[in-house]
């Protein structure tokens, strides 16, 4: 009989080399500091140190969100000076403005918060209790839904909003509830909570934050200030953190964003940011205190995630090989050397041995201009070989598989498809972790990455091998010995 193997791929995106090679992204948070203040400043995600800021005065904000290029500035005034304002990111500079005070498709009634599909704003116009769609390009009025009251398509003083590209999830906080709504058309689509300090209850919501899984919710009840977590599929309660006493405590918390990883809130009563993992919603860092020095704040609303300096590549694959290569939407030139991508801008060169893809980017002859994706996919077998060279552990360390550590597929997973309620399931065990493997772990980021398990025959090739599961990695454990990751949201069911 034929030998079972297993093989295991894990979605890891592109990463940045050190050797001479530069970053194509760097991440940072912009803060809302308001009529204290009178300030949008900008800080690094790293270590939430402060970078540079745009000077509002004698208005201020509440919110603002980024596309990558551009920075949009809800501009609240109360003085026929309600707008939207459009900042260039490179250098903080204004580039646009649009709208007045009022009720109007082309005015505001202090604009509270605002996201970005790419292409619109949606925009919290809080004093109209309504919720706005606008282009990016001009700012120009799209569409718009809600008037004042509890009904599925109204609102009573929204605050924060947020997209995953097809949804708008809004922070409704009068009527002590979140909402979903369509991009498209901006119809209703779910709603959840009451007035409580239950789990699907809410005393005060504000922000609320996405990384397309979680939905990440700041409820200002007094004397319990929580940061909420709930599934973005049907609003549902996952878990939360609360206040509690301490140097690290939550004290008035308002608004939130998160780069996927971790998720940056204000901290009102303490004038400070603070930094926490999405997985458990634990601490990291903080920073700030009262004032008006570069580092503190008067009167931090809310945060808005930017990553900057990012050129964006789509990978085309066949059978796990990069087969195509596009920047921004235009296609490279596959090179057969390294030399030959380092010496032509524009062009991409797949290192097999060291499953690297090397991108020379468009317009550069600097090395500064290249960067390296590297790992697109992990492939983990319990085998020590599949006999096909696209598995590409080689002749190196040879990290495995325990059959007995393979999550099943279970009545209670089954069922779930994409679009559906995403859980955890069980965890993969990667036996014999210490070396090469522990190093990539700690160099890349997992959390939050397609992951799929194929199962054929030992010596089949890889189109033989058939899909078991397709899932998302969560929560990450490693010793000298092991690696577990915990698998989320079955996808897709074997026959």
């Amino acid at each position: 009989m034929a030998e079972n193997v297993y093989l295991l791929e894990i979605e890891l995106g592109h990463q940045i080399d050190g050797d001479g090679w530069t970053q194509s992204t760097i991440d940072y948070f912009y803060v809302a500091d308001g009529s204290g203040s009178k300030r949008v400043k900008k800080q690094l995600c790293l270590d939430l140190s402060y970078v540079d800021d745009i000077d509002l005065s004698p208005y201020w904000s509440k919110g603002m969100c980024s596309d990558g290029v551009h920075l949009y500035v809800c501009h609240s005034s109360n003085d026929a000076n309600d707008k939207i304002q459009k900042y260039l990111l490179s250098d903080l500079s204004l580039v646009l403005e649009f709208g007045s005070t009022g009720a109007g498709d082309d005015q505001f009634s202090n604009p509270h918060m605002c996201c970005t599909d790419g292409t619109h704003l949606y925009i919290t116009d809080y004093g109209n209790d309504r919720i706005k769609k606008h282009k990016c390009s001009d700012l120009t009025y799209v569409a718009q839904v809600g008037s004042t009251g509890a009904a599925t398509d109204q609102f009573n003083f929204p605050t924060g909003i947020c997209t995953d590209g097809t949804h708008i999830y809004i922070a409704d906080r009068l009527n002590y509830r979140i909402k979903k709504h369509k991009c498209s058309d901006l119809s209703y689509v779910a709603m959840l909570g009451s007035q409580g300090t239950g789990d699907d209850q809410f005393d005060a919501p504000n922000g609320i934050c996405t990384d397309d899984t979680y939905l990440y919710i700041t409820d200002n009840a007094a004397g319990a200030y929580r940061i909420k977590k709930h599934l973005c599929a049907d609003l549902s309660y996952d878990s939360e953190i609360s206040d509690s006493p301490g140097a690290n405590a939550i004290s008035y918390p308002y608004g939130i964003d998160t780069d996927g990883i971790y998720n940056y809130h204000t901290s009102q009563d303490n004038f400070e940011v603070q930094k926490r993992l999405n997985s458990d919603l634990s601490f990291d860092s903080k920073q700030g205190s009262e004032g008006v020095a570069d580092d503190q704040y008067k009167d931090p609303w809310n945060v808005g995630f930017s990553q900057e300096g990012q050129n964006s590549y789509y990978i085309s694959h066949v059978e796990g090989k990069p087969s195509k290569v596009e920047e921004d939407g235009v296609a490279l030139t596959e090179r057969g050397t390294l030399t030959l991508c380092n010496d032509n801008a524009g062009s991409w060169y797949w290192d097999l041995a060291n499953t690297r893809l090397y991108v020379h980017t468009t317009g550069s002859d600097d090395p500064a201009g290249y960067i390296i994706i590297a790992f697109f996919w992990e492939y983990l077998t319990n085998a020590q070989y599949v006999d096909e060279d696209i598995i590409f552990n080689g002749n190196e360390y040879l990290p495995y598989l325990n059959d007995n550590d393979i999550p099943d597929v279970t009545n209670e997973t089954s069922g779930y498809q994409s679009g559906g309620t995403r859980q955890s399931f069980g965890s993969v065990r990667i036996i014999n972790a210490d070396g090469r493997y522990d190093t990539r772990l700690t160099d890349y980021i997992y959390e939050a990455k397609k992951i799929i398990l194929k199962a054929g025959i030992k010596g089949g090739n890889y189109a033989s091998y058939d899909t078991y599961w397709i899932g998302w990695t969560g929560g990450i454990k490693w010793s000298e010995e092991e690696i577990d990751i915990d698998i989320e949201d079955l996808r897709t069911l074997h026959a």
